[in-house]
């Protein structure tokens, strides 16, 4: 049983870069719902770039480190330099570099209401849907995920 999209995001299309399938999943499905066009999710640079070859989205969802160690820094510069919002979603309770390219930061585990609060465009408009369908859905790294960080040192935030 799904959802009907409340269709306030239309004309807006979100690019998902995450390596973690479910927690892409989730987020494409949050998107979804609202009714705009997702792309992704995508767990590599090169698998991102392939998606929005022909279509630009309007925003993106970006986590620093992808699959097999890969990091998004360089792909975040150039969704930027594109003019493409970028939302960084991550585990890492602070970003080393690059923080002046994006337009807002999503600590994981991140709930809906979260995702509202970084303002997916600049009107507003999805923040607003959000506060009004979700209020505590969760987005979570998984076991394995959230070991892979704490054994690096550089735990998931809380």
């Amino acid at each position: 049983m799904g959802t009907t999209p409340l269709g306030d995001g239309k004309g807006v299309r979100a690019l998902v870069v995450e390596d973690t399938w479910h927690v892409g999943k989730a987020l494409q499905k949050l998107l979804e719902d609202l009714g705009v066009e997702v792309a992704g999710p995508a767990a590599t640079v090169a698998d991102a770039e392939r998606l929005i070859a022909n279509s630009l989205p309007t925003v993106a969802f970006v986590d620093v480190k992808l699959r097999d160690g890969e990091l998004a820094y360089d792909f975040i510069d150039a969704l930027h330099e594109r003019g493409i919002r970028v939302i960084v979603t991550s585990a890492f309770a602070a970003l080393p570099e690059r923080v002046e390219k994006i337009a807002s930061l999503l600590p994981k585990p991140y709930i809906a209401r979260d995702l509202a609060a970084t303002s997916v465009l600049e009107d507003g408009r999805i923040a607003r849907l959000f506060d009004q369908r979700y209020s505590s859905i969760s987005v979570r790294p998984n076991r394995a995920h959230a070991r892979h960080f704490a054994e690096r040192g550089a735990g998931p935030t809380g």
